[in-house]
């Protein structure tokens, strides 16, 4: 989050003569606003004092131990930004600076010192944030544990700290004892920073915590559970379906798909039958996940639904079950649906069946343009080639050549160039030359 609120504000600042670290300090000093709110907001008010933070940014380690002489200022402001500057900074030896802000006397900047901390590899960074997670400030216990959670590699541009597996468990605990705090926003957010070490150790803590009286917390238990996908939840999560809140039961019956477990299908098709489609969708995704092919006949006849999101739902879960029962039910759904069939034609690319040729270049040739569906033609451009028959190049050609001027018709040269060659782009007039000499039934 910092290296990102600084890129973006770095490109804001404008060049300016430069000043030595103890004029930028003394500007920072002046500043009146605290520059870690004012930074999420989104029409930023540039100030000397903010461009003084991105300098001292900019200037790294030499700008540090002034930064940290800083958090005696008798102003909570200036202890607060001096904080955030150093968190941009974020290199061992500025986390090393924020650490006696631990200590202060304001909540508010023990909660500012521990968003600055980031390097849990290192044991005097990890007790530092492990021992805030028993401060009598709610707040800085709450940043203590959204501090510790970790972000999923694939969506993180930095890389996790390496941390053994007794040192996780040794983390995972310390958090784990967050579940029976006395504030329901700190036991909301603990589940989520659990689940983010994706170890097993936990799951006791989690399903203990199944039955907590706040909604909000077993809403993230269930999600929790969900994510760290042991068999061993597979009961209580079962038990959360039957909630009386309807969003955990609707987080229960996700989690049972991410844990993908076929023990879980006859549960979820029974929800499959039920009235309400916020029941429905979610069974729907699961047993597409699962990937048990009991579920592809009670699926194919919710294809007839009127809810858009539980038609898309349970046209993605077909697709994925790649069971060729579901092509008729299927192409009906596409001709009953002049818009948002985009996954129907996914789904139908997925089960590589030709008969679902015509129909989807029917769909996104059809000639009222008010129902021009756009992403429908895209995903038309990607499902075709899917289908592994010589009909997809001539009928396409055959649609393209019918109606010239549809854009759909732009499409599918582009994705005929494609299929003959990855890189090879036709043009409207060589397209057609190309179509001619290929298929002679279409001069």
């Amino acid at each position: 989050m910092y290296a990102a609120i600084f890129l973006l504000l770095c490109n804001q600042v404008e060049s300016k003569a430069e000043l030595s670290i103890p004029q930028l300090i003394e500007i920072l000093r002046a500043e009146p606003r605290n520059l870690a709110q004012e930074s999420g907001k989104r029409a930023v008010q540039h100030s000397s004092g903010l461009d003084a933070a991105i300098k001292l940014r900019q200037l790294g380690e030499p700008a540090i131990k002034p930064l940290g002489e800083l958090l005696q200022d008798p102003s909570k402001i200036v202890r607060q930004n001096s904080l955030w500057v150093l968190g941009l900074i974020g290199t061992l030896p500025a986390q090393r600076a924020i650490l006696p802000a631990l200590d202060d006397k304001e909540p508010a900047v023990r909660a500012a010192a521990i968003r600055g901390l980031r390097a849990l590899e290192e044991k005097e960074i990890r007790d530092a944030l492990l021992g805030r997670l028993k401060d009598e400030a709610i707040d800085v216990r709450l940043a203590a544990v959204m501090q510790l959670y970790q972000p999923d590699v694939s969506s993180a541009k930095k890389e996790k700290p390496k941390l053994s597996n007794l040192q996780i468990n040794e983390v995972t605990k310390a958090i784990s004892l967050l579940l029976k705090d006395e504030d329901d926003k700190v036991r909301e957010a603990t589940p989520r920073t659990l689940a983010s070490y994706r170890s097993s150790n936990v799951l006791p803590a989690l399903i203990d915590a199944a039955h907590d009286k706040s909604d909000d917390v077993r809403r993230e238990v269930a999600t929790a559970l969900g994510q760290i996908g042991s068999p061993r939840a597979i009961l209580t999560l079962h038990m959360l379906t039957e909630d009386s809140d309807s969003l955990v039961m609707f987080h229960a019956l996700m989690a049972l798909g991410d844990l993908a477990d076929p023990r879980s299908t006859e549960l979820l098709l029974r929800f499959l039958k039920s009235p309400l489609s916020h029941e429905q969708q979610p069974a729907a995704i699961a047993l597409g996940k699962i990937g048990d092919r009991r579920a592809v006949e009670p699926l194919c006849e919710l294809l007839l639904t009127n809810d858009i999101g539980l038609l898309e739902s349970v046209s993605e879960s077909l697709g994925k079950l790649r069971d060729a029962r579901a092509v008729e039910p299927l192409i009906e759904a596409l001709k009953a649906n002049h818009r948002h069939c985009s996954r129907i034609i996914t789904a139908l690319g997925e089960l590589n069946d030709p008969r679902a040729i015509d129909p989807i270049l029917a769909a996104i040739f059809r000639d009222d343009s008010e129902k021009r569906d756009t992403s429908a033609e895209d995903a038309s451009e990607k499902a075709l080639p899917k289908i592994k028959h010589p009909d997809v190049l001539r009928l396409a050609a055959k649609y393209a050549l019918a109606d010239k001027k549809a854009h759909a018709s732009f499409l599918m040269r582009r994705m005929i160039g494609g299929m003959i060659d990855r890189d090879f782009r036709f043009d409207a007039e060589s397209f057609e030359a190309w179509a001619k000499e290929e298929y002679p039934e279409l001069r």
